[in-house]
């Protein structure tokens, strides 16, 4: 995490799980033997697969040592499975009473059914919490508490939020004696096709969440990199939809390609320099990216529960810090922490088979007064084999942040993400040779930018002076 400039570690449920004996245990529960709290038995101690409590507690220590954020899943909709509807095991949640009646979600015919049907019926076969009854209030609150000031949470993932009464969302976290959302970042997972947008919206306006996992933006992103049925205008249509949706509070939209509920990008293309352009979309675009494990180290597991969740240490030749996406990410993690894409966001040339971004100099995050700043990124349907694209750009189009620029120089450029320029011969006659870099001022009106094999792009300004200057905007692996 520390390589690759991430700023936060999200840690999945800790609880205790269910557990049933292997010989007894039926298909569809396998998912419960491995060490994930969304199916908890015991609420109130950190599962020993986990290593116990002393083990997130040297964690959090070794993350705030770090410079690192902790953000924990929270589970406040149902238990694990039990046998008969025999709870007495749960802690501490031990009573029927602490359980609404059972009632299956009808998810084939969700139309049929009420938000409160929802609210009330049971997720799968996981017993539903009785959320009107105030000792599981107490104990939700309790629970609440432990995570941000026990074991030292800097952010909340909440699971299942529909599935949980809005009112009761909010009096988590209004009485939970912890800092306010506006300390801690609490993102929900928010998904269920009955939902409309105003549901959505409710959930931002009303003082229930900080933001909202993106799936739309998900949905989005996987059409267009991962199963390639739709072309970069209906992904650009999303973000404006969420834009014009959301307002500002895109910013606190919790983007994402592949997570736990979901397969993997790779177990559905196996194509790399495709996952390499969605990763540099993911990465520069507003809001907040979220990487999920083994992602940097191409695992390509999917597509039920348990192979989206399989272990990580298990992959041959795993925590590979040379890994070429785990550099990808490093390095745009290192520009967005640099403020690289901090200013306006805007659309510079659009295609079916390219998109480009321009990003504006946020004066709040540039050093010595510079004049110069932002970034333009270039992604593209990956994954051609050899060969060169060119991609058009209007000079006037760019951010005016680049006005000043004389040179364009790809951040990239020597990032092993599967292919490497081989000589200089390769090199366009606008392009400086060896450097991955345009040149404006030969350019002209129109910028003629090359894409490798369909590798992504990421420039930024640099200065007539800075010509042929190795310096701070280029970070070099050895």
């Amino acid at each position: 995490m520390e390589l690759m400039e991430c700023e936060s570690e999200h840690f999945p449920p800790c609880p205790w799980t269910s557990e049933f004996p292997e010989s007894e245990e039926p298909p569809s529960r396998r998912l419960l033997r491995l060490p994930v709290g969304y199916h908890a038995s015991d609420f109130n101690a950190v599962s020993e697969n986990l290593g116990g409590d002393g083990s997130l507690s040297r964690l959090r220590s070794e993350l705030t040592r770090r410079d690192l954020w902790l953000m924990i899943d929270l589970v406040a909709n149902h238990a694990g499975p039990v046998e008969g509807r025999d709870f007495s095991k749960v802690r501490p949640f031990n009573d029927g009473s602490h359980y609404h009646d059972f009632c299956p979600i009808d998810f084939d015919h969700l139309e049929r059914m009420s938000r409160e049907d929802i609210e009330r019926c049971q997720l799968a076969d996981l017993p539903d919490l009785n959320s009107e009854n105030e000792q599981v209030q107490d104990a939700l609150i309790e629970i609440w508490r432990r995570h941000v000031k026990d074991y030292g949470a800097d952010g909340l993932r909440l699971d299942t939020v529909p599935y949980v009464p809005r009112w009761l969302w909010r009096k988590l976290a209004g009485d939970a004696e912890t800092p306010t959302k506006e300390q801690v970042l609490v993102l929900g997972e928010v998904l269920l096709g009955k939902l409309t947008e105003e549901d959505e919206m409710e959930y931002l306006t009303g003082g229930h969440l900080s933001g909202l996992l993106n799936y739309p933006l998900h949905w989005a992103i996987r059409s267009v990199f991962t199963e390639e049925k739709e072309s970069f205008p209906f992904l650009w249509q999303t973000v404006e939809r969420l834009r014009e949706r959301m307002g500002d509070k895109v910013r606190v939209l919790g983007n994402f390609i592949d997570n736990h509920d979901q397969p993997r990008f790779l177990s559905l293309n196996s194509n790399r320099m495709s996952l390499a352009n969605a990763l540099t979309f993911l990465l520069s675009h507003e809001g907040v990216p979220i990487v999920y494990y083994g992602t940097e180290q191409e695992m390509d597991s999917g597509p039920t529960d348990s192979d989206n969740r399989a272990p990580l240490w298990q992959e041959e030749g795993a925590f590979n810090s040379s890994h070429p996406l785990c550099k990808l990410i490093a390095e745009l993690n290192g520009m967005r922490l640099n403020g690289s894409f901090a200013g306006e966001e805007r659309l510079v040339a659009l295609s079916e088979d390219f998109l480009v971004l321009g990003f504006s100099q946020d004066d709040n995050n540039v050093e010595g007064g510079s004049s110069l700043g932002g970034a333009v990124v270039v992604v593209s349907k990956g994954g051609q084999q050899g060969g060169v694209r060119y991609v058009q750009i209007d000079r006037v189009s760019l951010p005016s942040s680049l006005s000043d620029a004389q040179m364009l120089c790809d951040q990239l450029w020597g990032v092993g993400v599967g292919f490497e320029i081989r000589s200089k011969s390769e090199l366009d006659s606008e392009f400086v040779e060896g450097e991955g870099c345009v040149d404006l001022e030969a350019a002209g009106a129109t910028v003629r930018v090359p894409v490798y094999s369909g590798r992504p792009r990421v420039f930024v300004p640099v200065g007539k002076s800075m010509r042929g200057v190795q310096s701070s905007w280029r970070y070099e692996y050895a």
